[in-house]
């Protein structure tokens, strides 16, 4: 700070409300504050700073106002200049410019109406970092140069009939953070500012668009009830401007605990624990899963994790590190043994059906009271179909002919009016139980789709029988998981869904003749989390012939290069980093120098990783703990490339190859028998070793038929990363919520 000058900041749009409250508040802290507003200029779109408002600002010592439109590119620019110019510097800057105008749907609103708003808001924002940024990065890192973007909740949750004023903030968050990003490594902090309903003419304006007459019915969500004085957020604001580099790329939310002011919030009392494939180190802090996620945990959210890993909601910092935690793919949701849930109500089950009238009927006898869609694609016997929907009251609707599951299943939604939707297979044996345990998943707010597990209905019987019991392409195990690409579960099937409508947009893509479950799923997974709930459990109808089997495998290797058409690296079928590739490359070429690759690279990738975990207790033993967890998942994804991904390529040079040879043979046997002893199926080690292999050589010929019928190797390639995925990237910022 200057001597004899004082904090220089300069507050654009500061002509009232928040900005002339906050102009005041430095100004008394011995700020030198240059307030740029529009100061008489007339707008039909929103009323702006008057020239009363403007007399009202000079009238504090410290402050110096300009008229400016700081919508003009050029003008702002000038401004800002003038400014520096007349004080010698500028230390720090808030864009607080804005305006509210709507009162129409998104699909009613007027483009323009848009444009004027993301020019009142965004662009003012915009400009101002355009003009005072450069200034800024002449002051030394002392001084604390902060550029402030005011936005508003709404930037983060939806406003009925205020679209393009949620949309305008919004993109001030996101141009706060792509400031953060561009300015890392130097001396300045961009941060920004959320604020909720707050009494100023803008809140009064808002009423207006609502028909309220008073501000503070728009409060009701608050604590307290009653709109933030403007001053409190002027404390929040002159916080902001003059940290420093703590809050660098922060948005602070001053929202009063509008208890609206997260639409994600998980509800007091859930519980998630870490999750069976998530390692926990040594020290107790460094947590290890997901999708190659590290996550150090500092003490004030370690606190709240218990011995057994489990974190229970109970006030803001728990309830942060369980969404962490959840996000991150490191816990999954638990419920106390005794814990009673209705069963779910507002709740429409869809189900397609083909030829298969008894057990339809099967099915509808098994599903109570929920109102039920049959949606027949196209069976011979209309009639049978007919009856069992008559006798069970279920909505039928028809296909004259067949149109496959994915249009069906749409059928069926378009005729969905309540908030839930159940997609239930005809072949499946469902319990009333399995809803409710799934519809708890739904007490989070980000879950859209949940998933139960699914097992064969017939368990005993002849090898093939056993094996399906035990590794059915369906049924992905006894562990709840977050379902994403690349993860231990990375999918769910739509034998049976149970999700919010809201989620599923235009519902499944009927262009697609298999995997368009997996497709659903990863649509829904951009904006939503999936969940896979194993504690439900349905029963379905496998395949047991021999033939049928082998061409079901088959077909759900065609589906992957339909995947990759419209997710690209999300179906890779590896994914490598420089130390795995090169364990990769090591084992796969069995020379004499492989086991010395292999070694150095791990030896390497732990020395790397004991560095970045240098704020453990233990690094190395960290690292080692990280390193040996990461090597086992790199053996049997080599495992997995060779019998499986890959396979036709295997075969095809094993005549001329004893490498190629003793490759498959290790990976098929090795993988089969660590397969074996983990699922502990009601099969000998040799029955079933052999039909896995059949079963990986099913989905690799149809993945490579798929290749060649796409006519594109977006299957086949793997997908390649400098390191983990997670907090690994930057460890140090750990979480302390």
């Amino acid at each position: 700070m200057s001597a004899g000058v004082g904090r220089v900041t300069v507050l654009a749009g500061g002509g009232r409300g928040i900005g002339a409250a906050t102009a005041r508040l430095l100004a008394e802290r011995g700020h030198q504050v240059a307030v740029l507003d529009a100061f008489g200029l007339e707008d039909d779109l929103y009323p702006l700073a008057s020239e009363a408002d403007r007399v009202a600002l000079q009238q504090i010592p410290g402050v110096t106002t300009h008229a400016v439109d700081l919508r003009d590119t050029d003008e702002t620019a000038g401004t800002v200049a003038e400014v520096v110019a007349s004080h010698g510097h500028v230390d720090a800057v808030v864009a607080l410019a804005g305006a509210v105008a709507g009162g129409a749907r998104v699909w009613e609103t007027e483009p323009a109406l848009l444009e004027a708003l993301l020019r009142a808001n965004t662009l003012t924002a915009w400009n101002l970092a355009v003009a005072a940024v450069p200034h800024l990065l002449e002051r030394p890192a002392q001084a604390r140069p902060t550029y402030v973007g005011v936005g508003s909740v709404a930037g983060s949750q939806g406003l009925f009939g205020l679209g393009a004023y949620v949309v305008a903030k919004h993109a001030v968050v996101g141009l706060v953070r792509a400031l953060a990003a561009d300015l890392v490594g130097t001396s300045v902090t961009a941060c920004g500012v959320a604020p909720g309903s707050t009494d100023t003419p803008m809140l009064r304006r808002t009423a207006g668009l609502y028909g309220l007459d008073d501000v503070v019915e728009l409060a009701q969500d608050m604590q307290g009830r009653q709109p933030l004085p403007a001053g409190d957020l002027a404390e929040v604001i002159a916080f902001a401007a003059q940290t420093g580099r703590a809050l660098h790329g922060a948005v602070l939310r001053a929202d009063g605990g509008s208890v609206m002011a997260d639409a994600t919030a998980l509800p007091l009392g859930y519980r998630v624990r870490l999750g069976a494939t998530t390692h926990r180190c040594g020290d107790g802090r460094t947590l290890f899963g997901g999708t190659g996620t590290i996550l150090r945990l500092r003490p004030a959210a370690l606190a709240h994790l218990d011995t057994a890993g489990t974190v229970r909601v109970h006030d803001a910092t728990s309830a942060a590190l369980a969404r962490l935690l959840l996000d991150r793919g490191l816990a999954t949701p638990c419920w106390p043994g005794d814990a009673a849930s209705a069963p779910p109500d507002e709740l429409t089950v869809v189900v397609p059906v083909l030829d298969r009238p008894v057990q339809l009927e099967r099915l509808l006898r098994s599903l109570g009271d929920h109102p039920v869609v049959v949606v027949d694609d196209g069976s011979r016997d209309a009639a049978a179909i007919r009856v069992v929907c008559r006798r069970h009251g279920a909505e039928l609707l028809r296909h004259n002919e067949t149109r496959g599951p994915a249009a069906a299943r749409n059928t069926g939604l378009r005729a969905v009016t309540t908030p839930l939707v159940a997609f239930v297979d005809s072949d499946v044996v469902l319990a009333a139980e399995s809803l409710v345990r799934l519809q708890r998943h739904l007490d989070d707010p980000r879950v859209g789709i949940v998933a139960p597990r699914v097992r064969g209905l017939v368990e005993r019987g002849g090898a093939l029988q056993r094996y399906e019991a035990a590794r059915s392409s369906l049924d992905l195990g006894p562990d709840p998981a977050l379902v994403q690409p690349h993860a231990r579960v990375a999918y769910v099937p739509s034998a049976m869904l149970l999700a919010r409508r809201a989620a599923l947009g235009d519902g499944f893509d009927e262009t697609m003749p298999v995997a368009e479950d997996v497709d659903l799923v990863w649509r829904v997974g951009r904006d939503w989390a999936v969940r896979y709930e194993p504690g439900a459990v349905v029963r379905h109808e496998h395949r047991t012939s021999a033939r049928s089997w082998f061409a079901r495998k088959a077909c759900y290797g065609n589906g992957a290069a339909l995947l990759a058409a419209r997710h690209g690296r999300a179906v890779a079928p590896a994914v490598l980093t420089p130390w795995t590739a090169a364990v990769t490359v090591g084992l796969l070429a069995q020379r004499r120098w492989s086991p010395a690759v292999v070694t150095v690279a791990t030896l390497a990738a732990q020395r790397g990783l004991a560095r970045r975990l240098d704020f453990a207790e233990h690094p190395q033993r960290a690292a080692a703990e990280l390193t040996a967890a990461g090597l086992r998942a790199t053996l049997l994804q080599t495992a997995s490339a060779v019998t499986r991904h890959y396979v036709p390529l295997t075969l095809a040079l094993a005549p001329f190859s004893a490498r190629a040879r003793r490759a498959y043979v290790v990976a098929a046997v090795a993988g089969g028998l660590a397969d074996h002893h983990s699922v502990r199926p009601g099969i000998d080690p040799v029955r079933y070793v052999g039909l896995r292999a059949l079963d990986d050589l099913a989905y690799g010929l149809g993945l490579w038929q798929g290749v060649v019928q796409q006519r594109s190797i977006g299957a086949l390639i793997p997908l390649l990363r400098r390191r983990s995925r997670g907090d690994n990237e930057h460890p140090r910022k750990g979480m302390d919520p």
